[in-house]
């Protein structure tokens, strides 16, 4: 399969929401997430009012159909709104995803690596990701760079400087 990597560009900020279901890591035995689950506010600000100060997102577009099938989002926020991933305010908190039937194509590993270099052009020091142990991406993101900074039980802090 043919893809690409470029910016996010407003009118497709919609896309975000629908990743962001995508995001949120299930065991396969486990019972779907209902759709609904990422307009609960503690995940819905990771997409909501897409543009402001620090927002940045990449998506991987299939080269023959135009069809978007990946992201790849940051946002910055005040300790007031910490999240799942939260470090510090200057660091963003990133999320990832890919369609289903795309993942293990290398996508979401060029999507992330775009996303770091893009990062640090913008003089971006760290970026930050909260993950479960059990999530084959946890791989992907030792691989490039990203260590354990912390855990709360089953979920893992993971910076990347």
């Amino acid at each position: 399969m043919s893809f690409r990597i470029r910016e996010l560009r407003p009118d497709e900020t919609y896309f975000l929401k629908e990743m962001q279901y995508y995001a949120l890591y299930r065991p396969e035995e486990a019972e779907p997430f209902p759709k609904d689950i990422v307009d609960r506010p503690e995940i819905a600000k990771y997409y909501t009012n897409w543009g402001r100060y620090g927002d940045m997102a990449l998506v991987a577009e299939d080269t023959a159909t135009g069809a978007l099938i990946g992201a790849i989002w940051g946002r910055l926020f005040s300790p007031e709104q910490a999240g799942y991933g939260f470090v510090d305010p200057h660091t963003p908190e990133i999320d990832i995803a890919l369609k289903p039937e795309f993942r293990g194509q290398g996508i979401g590993s060029r999507l992330l690596q775009t996303f770091i270099a893009q990062a640090r052009e913008k003089s971006i020091k760290a970026l930050s990701l909260s993950v479960d142990r059990r999530n084959p991406a946890l791989k992907l993101y030792k691989n490039l760079g990203f260590e354990e900074i912390g855990s709360e039980g089953n979920p893992i802090l993971l910076l990347r400087l």
